[in-house]
């Protein structure tokens, strides 16, 4: 995670509880669980470098209508599923989204950002509160044009 000192151990306690009931595909059977085994550290890989001009995201996203289009990428087709009680009712999946893949690579008009694409709405009639997380933090690059 990409955090401010105060924010720490808020996250935290929240990645704790995300820990013990489980997260992705087959939460709802106990799996996806996880522990926290220590606290967080720095990343000095990952801060900005003067020499970058393009990004690699580190996982699946869908880009803002603002976020650059020039670059190399993949996409998947996804069918993602309803979490908690809502995967067991009559309309258990959010629809069909196409995503791009970790990997990809892009050229934005300036200095790259540490995060790109959006978080998603209105995915189910059923459930209009519904959202499903579709950012991507992204790391700098050197592309040689």
């Amino acid at each position: 995670m990409r955090a401010d000192e105060e924010w720490l151990p808020k996250l935290a306690a929240l990645f704790g509880a995300l820990g013990r009931s489980g997260f992705g595909k087959g939460s709802s059977t106990g799996r996806g669980a996880f522990e926290l085994l220590g606290a967080a550290e720095p990343c000095d890989w990952l801060e900005p470098l003067p020499f970058e001009n393009a990004f690699v995201s580190l996982s699946h996203f869908v880009p803002e209508d603002s976020d650059p289009a020039d670059g190399w990428w993949d996409v998947l087709v996804k069918y993602p599923k309803m979490g908690s009680e809502r995967s067991a009712s009559a309309m258990p999946f959010k629809g069909r989204l196409v995503m791009l893949t970790p990997g990809s690579c892009f050229r934005p008009a300036g200095r790259p950002r540490r995060w790109y694409g959006r978080l998603l709405t209105g995915l189910s009639p059923a459930f209009p509160d519904t959202v499903h997380y579709a950012l991507a933090y992204a790391v700098g690059i050197r592309w040689e044009r």
